[in-house]
């Protein structure tokens, strides 16, 4: 950054990051899902002061495999009936969403 005034002339560095994940939310259209469906769970990212984030990488993960897979964009299957938690984790935070698999 450089500002000129009177003839004379000052140069700054400024490096610009991005406001880094503070909290994930995990929603789902539902609270229950029947084995061999699918449905797709949303991470939404936000900064300290609330506002959404967008273009970060977002990591899937079930706690029980059995019961429910989940691939690399969120979308869940249904395996078999029980309870299992979906977790999304960005920049080191995470959210989670219980299903009931039916």
């Amino acid at each position: 950054m450089t500002a000129t005034s009177d003839g004379k002339t000052g140069s700054a560095s400024l490096t610009v990051v991005l406001a880094p994940v503070n909290a994930v939310a995990v929603t789902a259209p539902a609270s229950t899902l029947v084995t061999e469906r699918t449905l797709q769970a949303t991470a939404i990212l936000r900064d300290e002061r609330g506002a959404t984030l967008s273009g970060r990488t977002v990591a899937w993960t079930t706690s029980t495999p059995a019961v429910a897979t989940v691939n690399d964009a969120g979308l869940v299957t249904g395996v078999s009936a029980g309870s299992v938690t979906i977790t999304a984790t960005s920049e080191g935070k995470s959210g989670t969403l219980v299903l009931s698999v039916v």
